[in-house]
């Protein structure tokens, strides 16, 4: 990814160099980096910003997911909100994302029914995506909530759901 965004800069190409950061950063995130993570974050949303590009929706829900992570939940809040300001109606995929991470910030927070609203909110894009993967992903969130809510049968219920999208 360094060499792909430095042979990006070469060229002149600014917007395509900013995908290689994001996926640095993505990469580092997932190794458990978060410092790294957050410093790539931040360096992908300023080279887009530098070249007037108006969606850094990505790469602002990534750094309020990581800043979830880290339990720093007002600067996570200030950037899902940025991020879900930036989309328009036909990013479907990148809201469904940004609400996740607004359903967990709720959850974390201990407002369990505007979580359980969000995640079912995201719920519904990712099954109208047909987007396996992320309905699995957010059934384990709603999940959690139910855990919290006291409700362990519907979230077995929910779990079990996720599991066979999982294996689909």
């Amino acid at each position: 990814f360094k060499e792909a965004k430095y042979h990006f800069e070469q060229a002149g190409d600014r917007a395509n160099a900013i995908a290689p950061v994001t996926n640095m950063a993505d990469l580092s995130f997932l190794r458990g980096q978060l410092p790294a993570a957050a410093h790539a974050y931040e360096q992908a949303i300023q080279m887009i910003q530098a070249i007037d590009l108006s969606d850094a929706s990505y790469e602002l829900t990534r750094l309020a997911d990581l800043e979830l992570t880290q339990g720093r939940i007002r600067e996570a809040h200030q950037h899902i909100e940025k991020s879900m300001e930036s989309l328009h109606g036909e990013a479907a995929l990148p809201m469904s994302n940004a609400l996740a991470v607004s359903g967990e910030l709720a959850q974390v927070e201990g407002n369990l029914g505007a979580a359980r609203d969000t995640l079912n909110r995201s719920l519904k894009i990712g099954q109208n995506l047909g987007d396996l993967t992320l309905v699995a992903q957010i059934q384990t969130e709603i999940a959690s909530v139910a855990i919290a809510e006291g409700r362990p049968e519907q979230a077995e219920h929910d779990i079990r759901q996720a599991i066979a999208q999982f294996e689909k």
